[in-house]
């Protein structure tokens, strides 16, 4: 749904108009999304994306004892 100026009411709204955007992007172009990673293999890919490095010992001990869903 979408606030009075056409804005997201939430972050979940949000999040869900730019999955279906990219949803429809990578159908279009015929690409797959790669399939769901453990957290180790998230966070070395996603570090590689971001920093340009994979992460440190202590990075990657320091994510995988964070238990929280939204980490």
């Amino acid at each position: 749904s979408a606030g009075p100026v056409g804005r997201p009411d939430s972050p979940a709204a949000l999040a869900a108009i730019i999955d279906a955007r990219l949803e429809a992007g990578w159908k279009k172009a015929g690409v797959k999304p790669a399939p769901v990673v453990d957290d180790a293999a998230f966070l070395r890919r996603a570090s590689l994306d971001l920093v340009g490095r994979v992460p440190t010992v202590a990075e990657v001990r320091e994510f995988l004892a964070d238990t929280s869903p939204d980490k």
